[in-house]
């Protein structure tokens, strides 16, 4: 990655990322090979992800050094970088929902990635089911 080489960012990006754009490098990316091995080569492992993937977040382990690749919400991740992956992982929704958008999706990831490797849990979640095995209670609030 050599210097100055950071992708532009509109005014409208940087107003939203509240400061979030200053604070994280980017990188642009023109060979997708290129930038895979080297990530490898520094200890990274590639993660992509799709609505369509056989692994779900949660059954396999997310690496502790990773780059999380997420795709656009229209056009999803390109074809090269799915390739490039080392893992391809979906994340499972909530019935006629096929896929979150970018935000959310990242915050799942990021969520299961801290709850593997920062709270030590480091073993994959137990398989999700669609049938819980203890119904919720709810209280009213004490008034």
């Amino acid at each position: 990655f050599g210097a100055g080489d950071t992708v532009g960012l509109t005014a409208a990006a940087m107003r939203v990322s509240q400061g979030g754009a200053e604070a994280v490098q980017y990188v642009h990316v023109v060979d997708s090979a290129d930038i895979a091995r080297s990530l490898r080569e520094r200890g990274f492992g590639l993660v992509a992800t799709s609505s369509h993937a056989k692994a779900r977040l949660g059954d396999e382990l997310l690496p502790a050094r990773c780059v999380l690749m997420l795709g656009g919400e229209n056009a999803g991740l390109s074809r090269e970088l799915w390739r490039a992956a080392d893992l391809v992982v979906g994340i499972p929704g909530a019935g006629e929902v096929e896929s979150l958008n970018v935000a959310a999706a990242t915050t799942v990831l990021l969520w299961e990635h801290w709850r593997v490797h920062r709270m030590g849990e480091s073993k994959a979640a137990p398989p999700a089911t669609s049938t819980p095995s203890r119904r919720p209670t709810y209280s009213s609030p004490a008034k």
